[in-house]
This record gives C-alpha cells, structure tokens and sequence, in this order.
C-alpha cells in the first residue's frame, strides 16, 4: 500500500488550467504580417491595434459568404499567435474557426498568407 502526502493530495486535486506555453509571441514578427492579402474573390487586411493582430475581410464572394453567416459577421477577427508564423482566428463567426491561418515567406522575400495549407494572396 502507498502513502500519499497531504500536499500531493492538494496538488493533484487543483483543477488544470490547460495548456502552457514556454513562450510569448513575437510581436516584433508581426509587422512582417501587417498589409493587404489579394486574391480574385477578394482582399484580407492584416492590422494591429496595440497589442492585438487583426484581420478583416473585404471582396463580394467573402460578402456573401459573410452575410449567410448572419449581421455583422465574418467581416472582423483576431489572430491569436501559436508560434512559427501559425495563428488561430477568432471571430463571431465559427465558420472562420476552421480556417487556420499561416505567414510564411515567399523565396523573393515577399509574405504569402497561406490558408488551410492553400496560398491566399501575397501581400501588396
């Protein structure tokens, strides 16, 4: 039989407050990220706004895509950092959830925004 000290006891009966991560973002990289995404169907603008990075949505196909999500959403979103240029969107909007977003450079130095492994647009 094994005895557990009181402390163990305590310890193992604290709920876990998920993940830890060993890093904070780099924010300086972000600004390699900020501009204007193009592509046919429309335009995605990368921002910050103080310690935030933001995107929004701009092109009639993403309109309507946006307007059968509801009012006023699809249009606006933060990017919330999980390292090497990899993001998570958050938004009103679930639909934008499933699309991960990623920066990665092209060879000529240019940023490209990738979505779901797909290349969105260099930025302008």
């Amino acid at each position: 039989m094994q005895l557990c000290s009181a402390a163990s006891l305590d310890r193992a009966r604290q709920p876990s407050t998920g993940p830890k991560y060993s890093s904070r973002p780099d924010r300086t990289a972000w600004d390699h990220y900020v501009g204007i995404y193009v592509r046919s169907q429309g335009s995605i603008r990368i921002y910050r706004e103080a310690e935030k990075l933001l995107g929004a949505i701009d092109g009639e196909n993403f309109r309507l895509l946006a307007r059968q999500l509801g009012p006023g959403e699809g249009f606006d979103f933060e990017m919330i950092d999980v390292g090497s240029g990899r993001f998570v969107l958050l938004s009103d909007s679930s639909a934008l959830e499933e699309l991960p977003p990623e920066f990665k450079p092209t060879p000529d130095g240019r940023m490209m925004l990738v979505i779901q492994g797909d290349p969105f647009g260099i930025k302008q």
